[in-house]
């Protein structure tokens, strides 16, 4: 099963049979999953989530008051993938600045396309849910304390200098990511551009973080 094919949804751990509840409600948010692969969320109802998850539709909303808060917990596990897939920045002190940060976005730029279709949905599903649109809020706002503690962490270590606010940086740099990966996806971007963007995105970040332009 490729990246693309592996659903975001980790199975419930094996020390434990999983009760028939967890068993739905998994179905369910797979089910949902799937759908988002190939239309968009508007075009989704609950009786189509239902029965792609083999449950009726007063199922669904035993575990979910709403399409929005089922949707919510995927992007969550999407978004969660995401930070983890780009942790060496946030925790690793092994190696250059921009060996780290080109192994953070190298790793952050995958995890995006290895659900390429899922995410583009989730990012239009934003756009037009208020619902949705407060967790990804949420997530970029948790997306650039994290950035900006790190910030500050090697500021007061010596390894970059001081300089404007790093929450302030750190919202710019987090939400340049996500416009260049965003466009890569939109544009099925090939492999060759994709690295064209991670090592212009390693170059920005050195500078703005590091002021090293070499």
């Amino acid at each position: 099963m490729s990246a693309r094919e592996r659903p975001l949804l980790a199975a419930v751990p094996e020390r434990r049979r999983p009760n028939r509840g967890e068993e739905r409600r998994v179905a369910l948010l797979a089910s949902l999953e799937r759908l988002l692969e190939g239309r968009p969320l508007a075009e989704i109802s609950i009786e189509d989530i239902a029965s792609g998850a083999g449950v009726t539709r007063s199922a669904f909303y035993f575990y979910f008051p709403t399409k929005a808060a089922a949707v919510a917990t995927i992007l969550r596990e999407v978004f969660d993938a995401m930070i983890a897939a780009t942790s060496d920045f946030f925790e690793r002190d092994i190696g250059t600045p921009r060996e780290r940060l080109g192994d953070s976005l190298s790793r952050g730029a995958a995890a995006w396309h290895a659900h390429g279709n899922l995410v583009l949905a989730l990012l239009d599903a934003a756009g037009s849910d208020p619902d949705i649109r407060r967790v990804f809020d949420q997530w970029v706002d948790t997306y650039a304390e994290l950035t900006a503690n790190r910030i500050e962490a090697e500021r007061a270590t010596g390894r970059a200098p001081d300089g404007i606010d790093a929450r302030d940086l750190a919202g710019v740099l987090i939400g340049m990511n996500q416009r260049a990966f965003e466009r890569d996806l939109r544009y099925q971007a090939s492999p060759k551009q994709i690295d064209r963007t991670i090592s212009a995105l390693v170059e920005t970040w050195a500078s703005a973080v590091y002021h090293d332009t070499t």
